[in-house]
């Protein structure tokens, strides 16, 4: 049980380092989608090329899907983080009834 509770805490540690990265690369995402789209503004429709224009679209799927796997990863990191606390709990508990026992 304290292997697994143990593994649990790693795994939760893991997936909120991961989160973090993921939320970091969004905003660095998101930072240069906003750039795209002032530079793209800021041209007059004659010059802006379809190129440009796919390699927002790209950007912004790029966002999208980002956004989506650390949505994912975010809800799998609670999850993870309330099965630590029901472990922990329930080891709190056993290490109670040994105690008891015991005494």
């Amino acid at each position: 049980m304290k292997v697994q509770f143990e593994s649990l805490v790693s795994r939760a540690d893991v997936l909120t380092r991961e989160r973090d990265a993921l939320e970091q690369h969004r905003n660095q995402m998101e930072d240069t989608i906003r750039e795209l789209q002032r530079r793209i503004s800021a041209k007059s429709e004659e010059t802006t090329n379809e190129w440009e224009s796919r390699k927002l679209r790209q950007r912004n799927e790029q966002a999208v899907t980002l956004t989506r796997q650390m949505q994912a990863v975010v809800l799998q990191n609670d999850e993870l983080r309330e099965e630590v606390t029901r472990v922990g709990d329930a080891l709190e508990e056993a290490t109670r009834i040994i105690s008891e026992s015991s005494a």
